[in-house]
């Protein structure tokens, strides 16, 4: 039996994801590169697609992924959470480009708001660290 692969696979609930994978005590992990497209949510409304790096089952490396609502973000994963560098674009016109923990802004990074101030700096799990 191949011990790694490319192929197709569809879950019951829809979901699809066609790339690399490896056999992983007897279970075939996405792992090496491929996308999935998550079926949208209640209403069928919205689906969500992630396409990029895999680490025996979780988005690891470098990829792109776009929320139901439309938000893209393209940047480094580890471990499944969006972690390292990175870029999230909102619907809005809002967005945030810099560092990543844990899937919130951290670290160094600038935020533009809906009037399009930017506001540069330090974010610490998730929000703007003003130092005031």
């Amino acid at each position: 039996m191949p011990q790694s692969g490319h192929g197709t696979f569809e879950y019951k609930d829809t979901t699809l994801y066609v790339g690399q994978w490896k056999l992983v005590n007897g279970n075939k992990l996405k792992h090496g590169h491929g996308k999935i497209v998550y079926p949208g949510g209640r209403n069928n409304r919205g689906e969500e697609q992630y396409e990029g790096d895999w680490h025996e089952d979780k988005m690891q490396g470098h990829g792109r992924y776009q929320f139901t609502s439309g938000a893209v973000y393209i940047g480094d994963w580890a471990k499944g959470k969006m972690e390292g560098k990175g870029t999230m674009e909102n619907t809005d016109g809002t967005g945030y480009k810099g560092d990543w923990l844990n899937g919130m802004m951290h670290g160094e990074g600038c935020y533009t708001d809906l009037d399009k101030v930017k506001w540069e700096g330090i974010f610490i799990n998730g929000s703007y660290d003003s130092k005031i």
